[in-house]
């Protein structure tokens, strides 16, 4: 996955949308409230 494809993909969503999106990734919901979330995660990613 590039920029180039990420900018594609999230192109015309309000910041709201894309918020709310990245509040539904696995590492978002399995990560405790103000840690930071492992690059692990990545590879779960909803994109």
């Amino acid at each position: 996955m590039t920029l180039a494809s990420v900018k594609k993909h999230f192109k015309g969503w309000t910041a709201k949308k894309i918020t709310d999106h990245s509040h539904e990734e696995k590492g978002y919901t399995e990560t405790p409230n103000n840690q930071p979330i492992s690059y692990a995660y990545s590879e779960d990613l909803m994109i």
